[in-house]
């Protein structure tokens, strides 16, 4: 399972395009933790690139809202319940905090 952040990067990683760059960064750094607790490489606080930062925060609150096969999606309230404790560890603060005093986009 953990092999999939550098499966993306190594996809990405030649491009000579921009987008697929930071589609490099994104993939091998999304699950890198603050703390240094995240993989694949243990990267910790301004070592992970803020484009991985960024997705890392989106995920947090993304995926626990989406249906899955195994779980039903929880609401916004679940989630930031949830998550809110334990985001100082292994987030950014400053982009946590800012994710969550931002209103939501509606679509």
């Amino acid at each position: 399972m953990k092999e999939h952040s550098t499966i993306g990067y190594d996809v990405f990683k030649h491009s000579n395009r921009d987008l697929l760059k930071a589609a490099a960064f994104i993939a091998h750094q999304q699950h890198e933790r603050w703390n240094g607790r995240g993989y694949p490489q243990g990267l910790k606080g301004e070592e992970i690139h803020i484009f991985g930062r960024i997705i890392a925060i989106a995920d947090v609150f993304d995926a626990p809202g989406s249906n899955r096969i195994y779980k039903k999606a929880w609401s916004d309230e679940e989630i930031t319940d949830r998550q809110l404790p334990s985001m100082p560890m292994t987030y950014s603060i400053t982009l946590a905090g800012q994710s969550i005093s931002q209103p939501a986009c509606s679509s």
